[in-house]
């Protein structure tokens, strides 16, 4: 036998005015309410009713154009005895043009002689909200299906005043979700696996070997190397005492140290890892911290350090303040005051310059380029060029020399694995009428004041052409060259491998798949978007030029990586795109940013993108970097990605 629907409701999906019942009837009342708009959002309501064999009892639609169109209701009425105790399925399912666009489901039985009232909201917060079988959407969550006598209050004639009491199966959520007044009622247990409020499974709690149920679970016993420091059995035991620097070794012990940037705990032993700017450990005794202040000769800058003419600083000797980074694939290099470069990061393609292929994680002297690159530093300027894997530098005696890999021939000499170092000639040009220099992935660009030169590869279209889809290591003129990075390369009618203009866009700053330049109205980007690298608010890709949020002025420097973007404004730095590493510098590591974000550290004086990192020159002459490190690129003797600004450090 199955349920039957009572005439006497008019099996009537709209809103019905009803009288009282006849106190030994046996049925259940579906209540439909919801707060989704109507009819934008959903313009019909279906009922259906199953059987505990899941037979269609019935199925009926109802169009609705308005809030007044609700609640509905509808009323099922046992026939007989045997019917009282078979449990029966409700759908409540929203449509918009057929299509489903909220769906509320429940399964219970009847309560002999009683009518009882089965609250069906569909919610705002559901809609298009998938739950696994058994489950349905109640309040943004997935509750069960199945509900207890205690989650259909009786149905004494009429319908609920407090229609936002959405009836349902109490589950552990801190809510009243079946209207009793109370919240998590009857969800208590006693046992090990369904203890206290919620039924808590104290056998699977994090870190815990023994446990106990009085109420709620007692930890007894946690895992070696770890504790309940927090007192809260929910989270297990928590604290890893062997290398949680504020609880090393035990609750509550913090680890820290005199003039230290950073500590950390391990083998529960509390340990110094970096020093505050212009301070070091020169006594090697992390127990006393950093000890040293580095800013008179004898300790300049770093323990033990001499300066040759007997001046320190600020921490540096005569000619040793940094003057400009230039950040690589998965390296960096810095040019100082007297000219000398220092690099670090990978070196597998001598893109370091210092003669070998080991990598460095800390700044080594770039001994192989083989002459002092030229520097300004009163703008913070350096003929130093840092490409994915290979170098460039434009040195004081008038030579361009490159080093570093060279696949596609961009060292400017027939393509090789990597070159130690090779002097670039370009026609009848002088180097002195350089203009800008630009270093691609496997290519290089150089623009004098009357032309353009690149070479390297031109597998992806770089050289314009001009290597056959090759590699050309010859310079080859590139009319109306404005800039190049990556695969690209822009010239005045646009970029090779970038759809859309670049026109009235100066100081090119270009990524991987787009690009960015300043106007009259700041920073304006177009190309791939999806990692927020355009910083227009969207992670969309567009072929127009729309200015980045957040910045309000013209910034003095534009930088591109190769999903992010950084602009230097007055001494702020601010990034936008892909932060998977930390490359933005603003925390949230793995959070993309399509607005600009301040770095907030600083102030700084010049600024340079790598792949997936980013260094800077202070105003106070250090050097940070953060984002990716897993090459050492970062130069703070570690190889951990870092989400905020970290010193580099020794240099020189």
């Amino acid at each position: 036998m199955t349920p039957r629907l009572p005439r006497r409701l008019g099996i009537a999906l709209a809103a019905l005015l009803l009288g009282s019942c006849a106190t030994e009837l046996t049925e259940i009342v579906v209540f439909v309410t919801t707060d989704i708009s109507v009819p934008d959002t959903m313009d019909r309501v279906r009922i259906t009713i199953r059987d505990a064999s899941n037979s269609e009892i019935i199925s009926e639609t109802q169009s609705v154009s308005s809030a007044a169109n609700f609640p509905l209701t509808l009323g099922l009425q046992a026939s007989d005895s045997s019917t009282m105790t078979q449990a029966v399925r409700v759908e409540v399912v929203g449509l918009l043009d057929s299509a489903p666009v909220a769906t509320r489901e429940a399964q219970l039985a009847f309560v002999r002689g009683e009518s009882r009232l089965l609250g069906m909201p569909l919610e705002r917060r559901c809609v298009d909200f998938d739950c696994p079988s058994g489950q349905t959407c109640a309040r943004g969550v997935c509750s069960p299906t199945a509900l207890s006598d205690s989650s259909t209050p009786p149905f004494l004639g009429d319908l609920p005043n407090d229609v936002d009491c959405l009836v349902g199966a109490e589950v552990c959520n801190e809510q009243d979700d079946d209207c009793d007044g109370e919240a998590d009622e009857s969800l208590s247990g006693t046992t090990l696996t369904q203890c206290g409020a919620c039924g808590l499974n104290c056998t699977a709690l994090p870190n815990v070997l023994d446990s106990q149920c009085a109420n709620e679970c007692i930890i007894e016993r946690c895992q070696d190397g770890f504790e309940d420091c927090n007192s809260d059995p929910t989270d297990g035991c928590e604290v890893n005492l062997e290398s949680d620097p504020e609880n090393c070794g035990g609750c509550g012990n913090l680890c820290s140290a005199r003039n230290a940037a950073s500590v950390m705990c391990a083998a529960r032993t509390c340990q110094l890892d970096t020093c505050e700017p212009l301070f070091g450990d020169c006594d090697m005794d992390g127990t006393n911290g950093c000890e040293t202040e580095l800013t008179e000769n004898g300790n300049c800058g770093q323990c033990g350090r001499t300066c040759p003419s007997g001046e320190c600083t600020d921490g540096f000797c005569a000619g040793e303040r940094p003057v400009a980074v230039a950040a690589g694939g998965s390296h960096s290099c810095v040019a100082i005051a007297d000219g000398r470069v220092f690099c670090w990061g990978r070196n597998r393609e001598r893109q370091l310059g210092t003669g070998d292929t080991n990598p460095h994680l800390t700044p080594e002297l770039a001994r192989g380029i083989g002459g002092g690159v030229l520097v300004s530093t009163t703008s913070n300027a350096a003929g130093l060029f840092v490409g994915l894997n290979h170098g460039c530098a434009l040195l004081d005696g008038g030579e361009f020399r490159c080093w570093g890999e060279n696949t596609g021939g961009q060292c400017g000499v027939e393509a090789s694995a990597s070159v130690r170092v090779h002097s670039v000639v370009v026609d009848s040009e002088s180097f002195e009428e350089v203009e800008d220099v630009a270093l691609g992935s496997a290519h290089t660009c150089i623009r004098f004041d009357s032309a353009g030169y690149c070479f390297g590869d031109d597998s992806l279209g770089q050289l314009l052409g001009a290597g056959a889809g090759g590699s050309r290591p010859t310079p080859t003129s590139i009319e109306g060259l404005r800039s190049a990075g990556y695969s690209t390369t822009c010239t005045a009618s646009g970029c090779s491998d970038i759809e859309g203009s670049v026109e009235g866009l100066s100081d090119l700053a270009i990524g991987s798949g787009f690009v960015c330049g300043l106007t009259t109205r700041g920073v304006e980007c177009l190309g791939e978007g999806r990692q927020g690298q355009l910083g227009r608010g969207s992670f969309d890709s567009s072929a127009g030029i729309a200015p980045v949020m957040g910045i309000a002025t013209r910034p003095s420097q534009l930088v591109a990586g190769s999903q992010h973007a950084c602009a230097l404004d007055g001494t702020d730095i601010y990034c936008w795109g892909s932060n998977e590493h930390g490359q933005l510098g603003s925390g949230a590591i793995g959070e993309d940013a399509n607005t600009a974000r301040l770095v907030d550290d600083g102030p700084y004086l010049q600024v340079s993108a790598g792949a997936a990192h980013t260094c800077a020159v202070r105003v106070d002459g250090r050097v940070q970097c953060w984002g990716h490190n897993n090459q050492g690129q970062l130069g703070d003797g570690t190889t951990a990605d870092r989400e905020r600004p970290t010193f580099v450090q020794g240099i020189p």
